[in-house]
């Protein structure tokens, strides 16, 4: 395991009072899954559904 579930945690809690104090609490999200270090579809289809609601402007969003 690349970093153990408490250490990913403990970034979790880091990454949402970033984002809470930054003014961006609901642009954040954090999803564990089962298994070990990977990057498989269901994870893909997660970060990238992320990337587009918040990173893509107003235009690229609607195309």
């Amino acid at each position: 395991m690349l970093y153990t579930v408490a250490e990913m945690q403990r970034a979790d809690s880091m990454l949402r009072d970033t984002f809470k104090r930054g003014g961006a609490a609901q642009r954040y999200r954090c999803n564990f899954y089962p298994g070990g270090h990977k990057f498989d579809r269901e994870m893909q289809a997660d970060a990238f559904a992320w990337f587009d609601a918040h990173l893509r402007n107003e235009k690229q969003r609607r195309n």
